[in-house]
């Protein structure tokens, strides 16, 4: 079947116009970006289901590619039947959404690399502490260690000297 009618919008969005459309058959303007798909749904629709807000992507005139929520029932018109669908474009959506997602993402990489830096810094200080105390302390003991060894050989020069003189 043909289209046998499209509102402006449906115009606007695709970049025909009305002439180019009318009684053209479906798949003749390549909107569908998966025809195998149009095919499901037309066939679903013919069965007697409705279609509701089916997300799927489709081509307009200039090539570029949409996201479009299709719903779509079977309607009798003039004693045929027909298709009467509804197109909205969600691309712009579906795109807030992507970078909504990517930047929640993007907030998690980065509470989680301020977590590890802050476990990290912390596993790293806690041994530089010790190592610091510890050579305060070394430092400190070297001291009086230099002190007592210097009071020790004194002491032991002196002893030798006396019984040296004896």
């Amino acid at each position: 079947g043909g289209y046998i009618d499209v509102n402006q919008s449906w115009l606007q969005l695709y970049g025909y116009t009305r002439g180019e459309v009318i009684d053209c058959a479906a798949n003749a303007l390549n909107l569908w970006v998966d025809p195998a798909e149009q095919g499901r749904i037309f066939q679903r629709v013919r069965q007697g289901e409705s279609v509701r807000e089916h997300e799927i992507l489709m081509r307009t005139k200039s090539g570029e590619i949409r996201s479009i929520s299709l719903s779509a029932d079977l309607i009798l018109l003039d004693g045929k039947q027909h298709i009467l669908a509804f197109a909205s474009d969600v691309t712009e959506r579906r795109l807030a959404e992507k970078q909504a997602l990517e930047l929640a993402v993007e907030r998690e990489k980065k509470k989680l690399l301020e977590t590890l830096l802050a476990d990290t810094s912390h596993d790293l200080r806690t041994p530089i502490t010790v190592l610091r105390s510890s050579t305060y302390l070394l430092s400190k003991y070297t001291e009086k260690l230099l002190l007592q060894t210097s009071r020790l050989k004194s002491q032991a020069t002196s002893g030798t000297d006396e019984m040296a003189s004896l």
